[in-house]
């Protein structure tokens, strides 16, 4: 993992939301931490929840966002050009495809090609559209199954097989005391130095 085990305060999400300030669509890149928003619900791709299987692996299903559950947030690995895997920082496995669109996504413990996944978009909505790389039918986008919260795959026009793609920034515990020093001009943290009109101005100080 290419950030530090010691990390639990979400920083930047905090701030945002106190601040007013709605965060930025998300272009996948190497390392990024995300979650997945369905964009015909309200609910993330998540393993929570989870039906287990006879293996012990789980169904992905979805459960109410929150950007601060680890069950819900995704690190991205640029495996090659344009190609991403997901790891789940709740329990270290891979987000991973079927070849039949009948078969609800898991995760596992190891990555195989179902595992490595391309995107499309963003489109006039800001959504995205996701696949594994070796997949040829084109019911094997990742798709909210309505009724039944599941993941799994269907067509890309379908709008439950679009997803909003959100990043999460996360800091060491450490630093958070200096990056609190950068906004604020008192220790208690009421007063800022500057005005931040968006999430941008606000990450180039901290």
């Amino acid at each position: 993992m290419k950030h530090s085990t010691f990390w639990r305060v979400i920083l930047l999400t905090t701030l945002c939301s106190i601040l007013g300030m709605s965060t930025a669509w998300a272009q996948i890149q190497d390392g990024g931490i995300y979650y997945f928003e369905s964009a015909y619900s309200a609910s993330s791709a998540t393993n929570g929840k989870s039906i287990t299987l006879v293996d012990g692996q789980t169904y992905l299903n979805l459960a109410t966002t929150n950007s601060e559950d680890m069950k819900q947030l995704w690190e991205a690995d640029e495996v090659s050009s344009g190609v991403f895997t997901f790891k789940n920082l709740s329990n270290n496995n891979y987000l991973k495809s079927f070849d039949s669109d009948s078969t609800p996504w898991t995760t596992v413990a190891s990555v195989d090609d179902n595992c490595k996944f391309s995107l499309t978009g963003p489109d006039a909505n800001n959504t995205y559209a996701m696949r594994a790389t070796n997949a040829t039918d084109p019911k094997l986008f990742m798709h909210y199954s309505l009724g039944t919260y599941k993941v799994q795959g269907w067509e890309e026009t379908s709008g439950a097989s679009r997803w909003y793609i959100h990043e999460v920034v996360v800091y060491d515990e450490a630093a958070v005391p200096g990056a609190l020093s950068n906004l604020f001009s008192d220790a208690a943290c009421t007063t800022l130095k500057k005005q931040y009109a968006n999430e941008a101005d606000l990450t180039a100080d901290i």
